[in-house]
């Protein structure tokens, strides 16, 4: 059974975005998220690239209640990086967090997720392209 692309693609962005390689090459120095904290690398990427925009608490209810939509399968894999969040994080130990990441890594994983959606939709023809740009309309 061939999976929806959407899912592939979702898949493969939380591959890239929980693996230790992106990690190792997109944080600040070598002891940045080295240790076990409320905010890990992916989730600090994550509140980053939603937008904050509310205090800490409800920001961080909103954000859990997308996580567990979007990504309920792999909850047995990843077990405590997507479990409840015990503590919620300061707005003081989010800023501090936000530091520790290199802005390049927003630029690899939107080169990773264009890769993917014109690979998986377009082998099926649904996106159109004229000289190598998308046709609209």
């Amino acid at each position: 059974m061939k999976k929806e692309p959407l899912l592939v693609i979702i898949e493969r962005l939380k591959a890239r975005l929980y693996s230790v390689e992106l990690k190792n090459t997109y944080r600040v120095t070598e002891k940045a998220f080295s240790r076990n904290r409320v905010l890990s690398f992916a989730l600090t990427v994550l509140t980053i690239v939603r937008g904050h925009k509310l205090s800490m608490a409800p920001q961080r209810a909103t954000f859990q209640n997308g996580l567990n939509k979007v990504f309920k399968a792999a909850r047995p894999v990843l077990g405590a990086e997507l479990g409840a969040l015990a503590d919620v994080p300061t707005a003081s130990a989010f800023s501090r967090a936000r530091k520790k990441v290199k802005a390049e890594v927003f630029i690899e994983l939107n080169r990773g997720l264009c890769q993917d959606y014109y690979a998986l939709y377009g082998a099926d023809q649904e996106v159109i392209k004229w000289h190598d740009q998308r046709v609209l309309g």
